[in-house]
């Protein structure tokens, strides 16, 4: 156990990922191509106003769709859903793809899924709660490594 994992064990720890420089590449110029077609079509403030505010929904957009991951010395919160630690039985990394094979074709659809597609790695926690209808949860996360040893130790 690393000195990272014994501080990390002591306190709620929280990882996000964020939008990468390409979803944000992506958003801004779909947010300016659309206010360069009000321009052509209307006028100069039109397009001034649509575009500043396309900005700023884009803006929050990226503050509020990163996935929310929470270990704390009891439990595990993933977005909306919350278990106590107990009830995990492992945690498995996965890679870009094998991500890919396990949300497509090796899915299960009882499966509790928290995803985000600039997001490509991830885990799967499988669960030992029988009253729980999740066999496992997958998640999209960057922190892959970290989560799992925080959890298993």
């Amino acid at each position: 156990l690393t000195s990272l994992a014994y501080i990390l064990l002591s306190m709620s720890v929280k990882f996000r990922d964020h939008w990468g420089v390409g979803v944000w590449l992506f958003a801004v110029m779909l947010d300016f191509s659309f206010a360069f077609a009000l321009w052509a079509a209307f006028d100069t403030s039109t397009a001034l106003i649509a575009g500043g505010a396309l900005l700023l929904l884009t803006i929050y957009l990226s503050a509020i769709t990163p996935l929310l991951i929470v270990v704390s010395q009891s439990d595990v919160v993933v977005g909306p859903a919350r278990i106590e630690k107990k009830y995990i039985k492992s945690v498995e990394l996965l890679t870009s793809k094998s991500m890919a094979l396990r949300r497509t074709r090796e899915a299960d659809p009882r499966a509790f899924l928290q995803l985000r597609f600039w997001v490509k790695p991830g885990i799967v926690i499988h669960l030992n709660d029988d009253r729980d209808p999740h066999p496992y949860w997958l998640v999209s996360t960057k922190h892959g490594h970290e989560i799992k040893e925080i959890i298993e130790n």
